[in-house]
């Protein structure tokens, strides 16, 4: 036998799961009465706890740590949805500059490819949008359940 004891924390953890330590920790515990009475009081402080009913309170705690949180802004972000539509008026203004020769380029291939191109860009872009305002709704709704 050693002089030296299990911890605290390790005859807490050892009462808690006996099956996931070394074999050193069950060699000592065999042998050091000690050891074994602080994991056997620590057993049955973790059942007794255990076998407690709830608190009952008599308040309501969440209505006092829901007073306490910051509101939620309810506002749509408008710094996202300003740069998008820069972003499309920049679009707009380079396809109205060169349009007679985007028109000149483009007359070959037909307008079936151009209008595919056009519209799939356009649903990305309407996509994106779509999530990023759902996504805030998500985050207001998520905050405004405290």
């Amino acid at each position: 036998m050693t002089d030296i004891h299990l911890s605290e924390q390790q005859a807490q953890q050892y009462a808690e799961h006996p099956s996931g330590h070394h074999n050193s920790l069950d060699d000592h515990l065999q042998t050091c009465v000690h050891c074994q009475d602080l994991v056997a009081s620590y057993r049955a402080l973790f059942q007794a706890v255990a076998a407690l009913p709830p608190p009952a309170l008599s308040f309501d705690l969440s209505a006092q740590v829901a007073g306490q949180l910051p509101v939620a802004p309810r506002r749509i972000p408008w710094a996202a949805m300003l740069a998008g539509l820069l972003v499309l008026g920049f679009v707009a203004v380079a396809l109205g500059f060169f349009w007679p020769y985007l028109g000149r380029v483009l007359a070959g291939v037909g307008t079936t490819i151009p209008l595919t191109l056009l519209v799939g860009a356009a649903l990305v872009v309407f996509g994106h949008g779509l999530g990023s305002i759902m996504a805030h709704r998500r985050q207001l709704l998520a905050l405004a359940s405290f």
